[in-house]
């Protein structure tokens, strides 16, 4: 496999809140083994924590329909080729510990937002002399990523 066909991929996945800590980590050690099976280069991840659901989810794990309210969330970044991203895709469908996921193709960047751009006021120096408002300019950065997701809605 050529690096040059490699892509960079984000998993957002929810593991069941049955499993014990110890069995989520279990778990991530074999996500990982899975896309390093095909290949996959780990970019950067958010180990899975343990937290309350905006609402209840209800899925069909072994022919039996489950709900939870809570879950052990985490993600993962990871460089692959496109099959492997679809070999990763077809075994998580059959995962009984992971029962809602998200696979989305990104960039290998930090893409957190940066914060606004400060706005300075500076007082009047004279009565009835008109407020200046200056803006610091947008880092090149911001413009560069904008069209990096632009590239991306357009495939």
């Amino acid at each position: 496999m050529e690096e040059k066909d490699n892509r960079v991929y984000e998993l957002a996945y929810h593991v069941v809140p049955t499993l014990s800590e110890d069995k989520v980590v279990d778990e991530v050690s074999k996500l990982k083994a899975l896309f390093e099976g095909q290949g996959g280069v780990f970019i950067s991840e958010e180990a899975p924590k343990f937290m309350d659901l905006q609402y209840e989810m209800r899925v069909t794990i072994n022919n039996k329909n489950e709900r939870f309210v809570n879950s052990y969330f985490g993600w993962m970044k990871y460089e692959v080729s496109p099959e492997g991203a679809v070999f990763v895709n077809e075994s998580l469908k059959r995962s009984e510990t992971i029962f809602r996921y998200i696979v989305l193709k990104t960039v290998k960047e930090n893409t957190i937002a940066s914060k606004k751009p400060v706005v300075r006021r500076e007082a009047p120096k004279a009565e009835g002399a008109v407020e200046e408002v200056s803006v610091e300019a947008v880092a090149p950065e911001v413009e560069g990523i904008d069209k990096e997701i632009e590239a991306l809605v357009t495939e």
